[in-house]
């Protein structure tokens, strides 16, 4: 069975099917995931330089894991939230980025490949607490052309 819909973006709206996380953010935006502790998804943009879709997976170690440190998956996804906004979108792009530590926190994007002739470009993005490995996400980055 095929499901089509066709939506207007305009204002942000959040719907959710199952586990799956739909995000309309503005025209032009759409973001969807599935998540737990673990997952992915997918955003695609229309941008002045034309539209792109980047896709996402990984997550937080393990809930044993995370609790031997003091924390909770929230900690971690919170502190996410805190760096992303702070980047001034210069994370999780074409770029590598390294802001100061907060604290016991460290973030960091690291650009793994480009491929110029696809093109096609793979990105790692890392949170560290206390030195300790405690999120990861890897990135494919791509223009539709």
């Amino acid at each position: 069975m095929q499901v089509k819909q066709s939506v207007k973006l305009f204002n942000a709206v959040r719907f959710k099917w199952k586990e799956v996380n739909i995000l309309l953010l503005k025209e032009g935006f759409i973001d969807e995931w599935i998540v737990d502790r673990t997952g992915g998804g997918q955003e695609i943009a229309q941008t002045q330089e034309g539209k792109k879709t980047r896709l996402y997976a990984g997550g937080t170690i393990g809930i044993e894991e995370l609790t031997e440190l003091g924390l909770t998956k929230k900690d971690v996804t919170g502190k996410l939230k805190q760096f992303i906004q702070s980047s001034e979108s210069k994370t999780r792009l074409l770029e590598d980025y390294l802001p100061e530590p907060d604290g016991d926190w460290q973030y960091s994007y690291n650009i793994i490949e480009k491929i110029e002739d696809v093109p096609l470009t793979i990105g790692m993005e890392t949170i560290a607490y206390k030195g300790r490995m405690v999120f990861a996400h890897a990135f494919l980055n791509t223009p539709v052309e």
